[in-house]
């Protein structure tokens, strides 16, 4: 609304005070949101003589907090989800499902060889590697899904409504292939696997500590025995 006609009705209501916020415009031509206090001075009679319109810029505010909120739901160097925020969403995936006879599925995700590029690269180009793999991995994704980096090089993939386990092969072999191209990382040519684990609500556990434990260990055991799988 603008400010104008909130001031009018707030005039004529005979209001005590008028706390909004408005989005400006400033001089330099930049947008600003604020916070506009309107407080009445009236005489005796109860006319109205002026009033009193202190203007509170909160723009840097509002990107402090947004900043805040993200940070605690995203992990900063992928722009994918963390641990916190996918274990909501896994919590949250359940709710959706109360009752349902689909089951949602758990995978997790260890690049294989990734301490290499670390050891031999640098952790520079090991964060821009992480970066890389989050985007390919995010070309798998089916509308519904969830994919979060867990730390490290782990990351985790919630499936919910899954039809049947078939389902579930298909994906994470789609996941596979896609990390089986070469990563172009400044001028070198780098290739890492992935070793998969994958857990299944409610048969590999009811809880959620269970669930991604379960998820962990079917990962460890594909990664120390064959690995890339």
């Amino acid at each position: 609304e603008r400010f104008e006609e909130n001031y009018r009705r707030f005039v004529n209501a005979d209001k005590n005070s008028l706390d909004k916020k408005y989005s400006c415009v400033s001089a330099a031509g930049d947008e600003r949101q604020t916070v506009i206090n309107l407080s009445p001075v009236r005489s005796d009679s109860g006319e109205l003589l002026y009033s009193v319109l202190p203007i509170q810029d909160i723009t840097e505010s509002l990107k402090l907090t947004s900043q805040l909120e993200y940070q605690a739901s995203y992990a900063e160097l992928t722009g994918l989800l963390n641990r916190r925020a996918f274990e909501a969403e896994l919590q949250s995936a359940w709710d959706r499902g109360a009752g349902a006879s689909v089951p949602s599925y758990v995978m997790f995700m260890d690049l294989d060889r990734f301490k290499w590029v670390n050891d031999t690269l640098g952790h520079t180009m090991g964060d821009r590697l992480l970066q890389a793999v989050g985007q390919r991995l995010e070309n798998c994704l089916r509308k519904g899904d969830t994919l979060a980096r867990f730390g490290g090089d782990e990351f985790a993939l919630v499936l919910p409504q899954i039809q049947n386990h078939g389902d579930a092969v298909t994906i994470a072999e789609k996941i596979l292939d896609a990390l089986r191209d070469p990563f172009d990382v400044d001028e070198h040519e780098l290739y890492v696997t992935c070793s998969i684990g994958v857990a299944i609500y409610p048969e590999a556990g009811e809880t959620m500590d269970t669930l991604i434990q379960s998820a962990d260990m079917a990962m460890f055991c594909i990664k120390e025995t064959s690995k890339n799988g």
